[in-house]
């Protein structure tokens, strides 16, 4: 038996509609880098909308959609902030940037309004 699997990038933003796509097509494996390390990065554009599919956001989505990996996501996490650190270079995935779900689920109206001044535009604001 021979697996199938796809390599994704981030560019153009379409690395996870991919892997959903691939894993729909029948692909057994998905790959990806801790915290989109590496990739394209040579090509013209925006260092930070290119590179490889972050593995955290991977794990989150297929979380999302039920499919066990076996892969901590914690862990991984928690790995990505090293290697950011060792690397210089910044994370490109969304979950410690953005959060986990799990972390913005477990947050309070309290938690939510903390840092809110009432403006919802910093535009022109000094």
């Amino acid at each position: 038996k021979i697996g199938l699997g796809l390599h994704l990038h981030v560019r153009n933003g379409f690395a996870l509609t991919n892997a959903m796509a691939g894993l729909l097509a029948g692909a057994t494996w998905l790959e990806s880098a801790i915290g989109g390390l590496g990739g394209d990065l040579w090509l013209p554009g925006d260092s930070e909308m290119l590179g490889n599919l972050p593995t955290e956001d991977l794990l989150a989505f297929t979380a999302r959609l039920g499919v066990a990996t076996g892969v901590d996501l914690a862990a991984v996490s928690r790995l990505t902030g090293l290697v950011a650190e060792l690397t210089g270079h910044r994370a490109l995935d969304h979950v410690s940037r953005g959060g986990s779900a799990d972390a913005i689920q477990a947050l309070t109206w309290a938690d939510l309004m903390r840092d809110f001044d009432g403006v919802t535009m910093t535009r022109g604001r000094s």
